[in-house]
C-alpha cells in the first residue's frame, strides 16, 4: 500500500478528506484470503463520519452473520491446517517483527491520518496510538519462542512434561477509543502464541483495522490467520456466541461486557474483560511540580475518551484552592479543534457522545456544581457541526452525584476534598470500578499505602506512565477480569496440557 499520498500533509476540507480515503484503497473487510476492497463491491454499506466536521467522508461494507460464518470458519482453518500454529515459533516472531517495522515506518503517517479521521484524534496522539500498535507487536515478536514449558519427574519411571499450545481461534471486539492501540494489545499475543484472529472494530472505528490486517499479510501472516468483519452489535454478538470460537478478547462497557460474557459461557469459552473506569487522582498537600500537567492530562487525553482516565480529582484541603487555580490557568490553554489541525483536543467520537456528555454537564449544573471551567461548546464557524466539548473541571458537587460514580467518556474532571490519605483510600474505593488510580505526593510511603489499599488493577505515583506494554493490566470490580500486556498476556492464548512418560 502507497503512503506517500499521506506522508505529513494535513488534509483539513471534507472534501480534501473524501478525496483522501477513496485513494487508499481500504479493504473494509479481511477474510480468508479476500482482502481487495473489491471483494465486497456487493456488499452494503455504512457511512463513516468525519467527528472533527459531523460530515460523511466515506463508507464500508456492512458485514453480515453469514460473513462471521466465513472469517471465523477462515481463521479455525487455518488453526487445524498448522500453518501458523505450527510455524516454528522463531518464525512466527520474524513475521510479527517485519509487520511492526512497517507499522512504526512506511506506514506510520498514513494510519495516524485515517485515524484522525475516523475518530477524530489529534494528529500527535494517532501517531503514538501508531508507534505504540507497532510496539506491541515487535515485543511479542520477541516472546513468541518464548511462551515455555516445564519438565518434571514425576515417579522412578517417569516424567511429565507441560506444553503451552495455541488456544485456537481469538474473538477481538475493539472499541473506538483507541482501536489500533487496542489491535496491538490483542491480536499481538494471540498471533504471537499461535492463534488465528477474528477482529470485529467499532463501526464508528473502523478504517484501520483491515489495513493493520492487510499489512500482516504482506508481511507474511498466513492467509486465513487475520480478518476483520465490520458491522454492528448484531455481528458482534454473532462472534462471541460462534461455537466455533475458542477465546474472547472485549474492551467496552460494563452492560456489553456482562452481555459478551454470557454469550461466551453458552459454549463454555473464556473471556478477557477491560470494561470502564472512574479513576481517581489524589493531589497531596506536598505535591510535586509536574502534578498540575499531569493531573490534566490524565483527565483530558484524548478528550477524556479513556478508560483509565483520572475524571475524579481529589485534592487535600489544604491546597485545593492553590492547585485549582493552577490546574485552570493550565487548562485554559488547550487548544480545542479539528483533529487534522492537531490541537491539544479533538472532538468526541459522535453526536451521540456528545448528547451523553452534555447530559451529564446539565445535570452538574441542577445539582449546582460550580463550573471553574467549560460546560459549553468551543467552536463555532467553520467546524461548528463537530462534537466538541471544551475541557470541564467542576466543584461543589455532592458525593452521591452520578458524575462522581458513572463513566462519562468525555473532558470533564469533578473534584472534591479530603483531609486525610485514611479519607481520600475511602473516597476513592467508592465506585463500582477498579481499573486505574493516580497519587501525587513526595511520601513514598504514604504513596505506597495508597498503592496497596486502593481497589484498582494499576496504580501510577507522581505519573509514572502506566503499565506501558511490559507489565499487566486490567481491572478488578465491574472494570473487568483477566491481565493484558507483559509476558503474561501470552496465557490468554495457550493452555496448559500435562503429558506423562514412562520410561
Amino acid at each position: 500500500m502507497d503512503s506517500s499520498s499521506a506522508e505529513t500533509t494535513i488534509k483539513k476540507s471534507v472534501a480534501d478528506t473524501r478525496a483522501f480515503l477513496q485513494a487508499q484503497e481500504i479493504p473494509g473487510m479481511v477474510i480468508g484470503d479476500a482482502y481487495a476492497p473489491g471483494s465486497w463491491a456487493s456488499c452494503e454499506r455504512f457511512d463513516v463520519e468525519d467527528p472533527s466536521y459531523g460530515a460523511v467522508v466515506t463508507d464500508l461494507p456492512l458485514g453480515t452473520i453469514g460473513h462471521i460464518d466465513q472469517a471465523v470458519s477462515a481463521a479455525a482453518d487455518a488453526y487445524r491446517s498448522g500453518v501458523w500454529s505450527d510455524m516454528i515459533p522463531r518464525e512466527r516472531g520474524r513475521v510479527l517483527a517485519k509487520l511492526a517495522h512497517r507499522l512504526a515506518d512506511a506506514e506510520k503517517e498514513r494510519l495516524a491520518l485515517l485515524e484522525s479521521i475516523d475518530i477524530g484524534k489529534p494528529l500527535r496522539v494517532s501517531r503514538v496510538d501508531v508507534e505504540v500498535c507497532a510496539g506491541y507487536f515487535e515485543y511479542y515478536a520477541g516472546l513468541a519462542d518464548k511462551c515455555l514449558g516445564t519438565t518434571q519427574r514425576v515417579q522412578s519411571d517417569g516424567t511429565g512434561l507441560v506444553f503451552r499450545e495455541p488456544v485456537g481461534v481469538s474473538a477481538q471486539i475493539i472499541p473506538f477509543n483507541f482501536p489500533m492501540q487496542q489491535i496491538g494489545r490483542g491480536v499481538a499475543p494471540a498471533l504471537a502464541a499461535g492463534c488465528s484472529v477474528v477482529i470485529k472494530p467499532s463501526p464508528e472505528a473502523a478504517l484501520t483495522a483491515s489495513c493493520i490486517a492487510r499489512l500482516a499479510l504482506e508481511s507474511g501472516v498466513p492467509e486465513g490467520v487475520i480478518n476483520v468483519v465490520t458491522g454492528g452489535a448484531d455481528i458482534g454478538e454473532a462472534l462471541v456466541s460462534h461455537p466455533m470460537i475458542h477465546q474472547v478478547t472485549f474492551t467496552g462497557s460494563v452492560a456489553a461486557g456482562i452481555s459478551v460474557t454470557q454469550k461466551a459461557a453458552e459454549n463454555v469459552v473464556p473471556t478477557l474483560l477491560e470494561l470502564g473506569g472512574k479513576s481517581p487522582s489524589v493531589v497531596m498537600n506536598d505535591y510535586g511540580r509536574d502534578a498540575i500537567a499531569g493531573v490534566g492530562r490524565m483527565a483530558f487525553y484524548n478528550t477524556g475518551q479513556n478508560c483509565g482516565a483520572g475524571t475524579r480529582l481529589l485534592l487535600h484541603r489544604d491546597i485545593a484552592d492553590q492547585f485549582l487555580e493552577e490546574l485552570v490557568g493550565w487548562a485554559q490553554a488547550l487548544t480545542v479543534g479539528p483533529a487534522q489541525e492537531d490541537p491539544y483536543l479533538g472532538p468526541l467520537i459522535s453526536a451521540r457522545q456528545l448528547e451523553k456528555v452534555n447530559a451529564y454537564i446539565a445535570l452538574a449544573k441542577e445539582e449546582g456544581g460550580s463550573f471553574l471551567l467549560g460546560g459549553e461548546s468551543p467552536l463555532r464557524g467553520r467546524a461548528q457541526n463537530g462534537y466538541f466539548v471544551e475541557p470541564t473541571i467542576i466543584t461543589g458537587l455532592p458525593r452521591d452525584s452520578r458524575l462522581f460514580s458513572e463513566e462519562i467518556f468525555g473532558p470533564v474532571l469533578c473534584v472534591d476534598v479530603f483531609e486525610t490519605l485514611d479519607e481520600a483510600i475511602q473516597i476513592s474505593n467508592a465506585t463500582e470500578y477498579g481499573l486505574s488510580a493516580y497519587i501525587w505526593t513526595q511520601n513514598l510511603s504514604g504513596a505506597m499505602e495508597f498503592a496497596k489499599r486502593v481497589h484498582s488493577g494499576g496504580v501510577s505515583i507522581n505519573g509514572g506512565v502506566g503499565t506501558g506494554i511490559e507489565l499487566p493490566s486490567g481491572g478488578v470490580k465491574k472494570s473487568g477480569w483477566g491481565r493484558e500486556k507483559g509476558p503474561s498476556a501470552l496465557e490468554n492464548y495457550t493452555y496448559v496440557k500435562s503429558v506423562t512418560v514412562k520410561h
